[in-house]
């Protein structure tokens, strides 16, 4: 009998008799393999199935993952079986299937599942749970190791940022891993130079040198000879006396027109120390060279600062200057102006020209301007006559710059109103003196305001007193409170003294 045509039967008659008795089938625990007679026997796939030419363990629904792959030797076979309880009995790990009690892998077992876990998950305590993020990268539930501790894109990688690298200054992240930039070399927590030394181990093994700040060096006391260090500071080979130097055990001889020099050997012409160079006051020895410090220089056998002249050429940015005592100045009579030395007279801006009004210096000279001349103490135009001398005519004289005909005692006007004048004509030049008095009762100003109606009176402006109300003094030509230490409303009629703080009635 088949496998469909028994499971219809158990579907259309669920409740059999069994010796008279009623028998219950589960149909849920009845378990069917693919390829299984009636008696758990295997058997050739029914043609009309759908699961027909498909091997019996080909990932069916019974088929866990764990056994795709057929190992005789990767689990026990047992007894004929129904449903996984019959394979109890056998132990932990066994299961039914095709009809036959198996044993899982135990290596692909979690609790009572014959499969392994899948990726993102692990077996915890027969369990498969979810990795946790920490412990999650890709399909592994371990942890990035400490040399490789991001995960990205489901790899463990070094970095993904420059500031994953700051635990050693100065490395760079390049496709995913620290490294410090080419021509560069990791040391303890910094990237130094290829050709720097880290430690002592990059100073060759048998030599005794030591890493110093990046450079191998012998230490202290020692000197490199042939290649190691030796105790000691005199010469290893006669190269290290210098030229015409031989060593000899440690020590350095010179030859002839050689002498030792801070244990070398060095040409007699040459200097040793500053006391070689007495032939110039100050000068140093440096290199073997005398030469005067760096702020100084040489001038006459002795060192000066650079900022003094040693001669006069040294002078040269003001024309005609000398040095003198170390500073360039100009001769005796003369003075600096403008790049040059000029007489001591003569003029270098317009202010020294002040003497004379309207002068300017020009060419060192004081001048008038274009269209004028000098007149005494000032320049005048040049059609201006400036003595009678310019007049040619007779009776003609210079009159305030205009040549005029002047009649002698003729009469003219004086600035004072109340003053008669007369032509001078013998003074130089010609002018209108005072003659006395004039314009006797002709009016006038006196500039005093606290008089009137002022006329000439015997040469003189005079004007009558303000008269004001009994009480009242004129002041600055207005009528006020006479001796008022209050208010003083004056534009009362009469004006009023009030108490000080009051105020005027306007």
């Amino acid at each position: 009998m088949s496998r469909r045509t028994l499971l219809a039967l158990l579907l259309a008659a669920p409740l059999f008799t069994l010796g008279g008795c009623h028998l219950f089938l589960d149909l849920e625990e009845i378990r069917w393999s693919e390829g299984v007679t009636d008696a758990g026997l295997p058997i050739a796939p029914d043609a009309a199935s759908p699961d027909a030419g498909q091997p019996a363990d080909a990932g069916g629904p019974d088929a866990p993952d764990a056994m795709v792959e057929e190992d005789a030797g990767a689990a026990d076979a047992g007894p004929q079986c129904h449903l996984d309880r019959d394979c109890e009995s056998l132990g932990e790990g066994w299961y039914c299937r095709a009809g036959t009690c198996e044993r899982c892998i135990i290596d692909q077992r979690c609790g009572a599942l014959c499969s392994p876990c899948a990726s993102g998950t692990f077996c915890n305590a027969g369990t498969c749970s979810p990795c946790t993020v920490a412990q999650h990268c890709g399909s592994s539930c371990t942890a990035c190791p400490a040399t490789s501790p991001i995960c990205a894109l489901s790899s463990c990688v070094e970095c993904l940022y420059p500031t994953d690298c700051a635990t050693v200054a100065g490395q760079v992240c390049a496709a995913n891993t620290c490294a410090c930039p080419d021509g560069q070399k990791v040391c303890g927590t910094l990237c130094i130079p290829d050709t720097n030394c880290c430690d002592d181990d990059d100073c060759g093994a048998n030599t005794g040198k030591i890493c110093l700040q990046g450079s191998c060096a012998c230490p202290d006391q020692q000197r490199l000879c042939q290649g190691t260090c030796q105790a000691g500071s005199g010469c290893c080979e006669s190269t290290d006396c210098g030229a015409g130097g031989t060593c000899t055990e440690g020590a350095c001889s010179c030859g002839g027109g050689h002498e030792l020099c801070s244990a070398v050997c060095i040409p007699g012409t040459v200097c040793c120390t500053d006391g070689d160079c007495s032939s110039v006051a100050g000068q140093v020895c440096q290199n073997q060279a005398c030469i005067c410090p760096p702020s100084q220089k040489e001038c006459e056998s002795k060192c000066i600062d650079n900022a003094l002249c040693c001669a006069s050429s040294d002078c040269a940015s003001v024309a005609g200057q000398v040095c003198q005592d170390g500073v360039c100045q100009c001769p005796a009579g003369k003075r600096s102006c403008a790049g040059e030395c000029i007489d001591v007279a003569a003029c270098c801006q317009d202010a020294d020209c002040a003497a004379t009004s309207g002068q300017v210096c020009r060419a060192h000279q004081c001048s008038c301007p274009d269209q004028q001349k000098l007149c005494g103490s000032k320049c005048i135009p040049s059609a201006h006559c400036c003595s009678n001398a310019d007049c040619g005519a007779a009776q003609s004289y210079c009159i305030e710059g205009v040549c005029s005909v002047c009649v002698p005692d003729a009469t003219c006007a004086m600035p004072d109103p109340c003053r008669a004048g007369k032509m001078d004509c013998a003074a130089s030049p010609p002018r209108c003196v005072d003659s006395g008095a004039g314009n006797e009762g002709g009016q006038c100003d006196d500039s005093d305001g606290c008089t009137m109606d002022d006329v000439c009176q015997s040469g003189q402006c005079q004007g009558a007193p303000r008269v004001c109300a009994h009480g009242e003094a004129c002041t600055d030509g207005a009528c006020v409170c006479d001796g008022c230490t209050g208010v003083c409303c004056a534009e009362d009629s009469p004006p009023s003294c009030q108490p000080l703080g009051s105020s005027c009635r306007g």
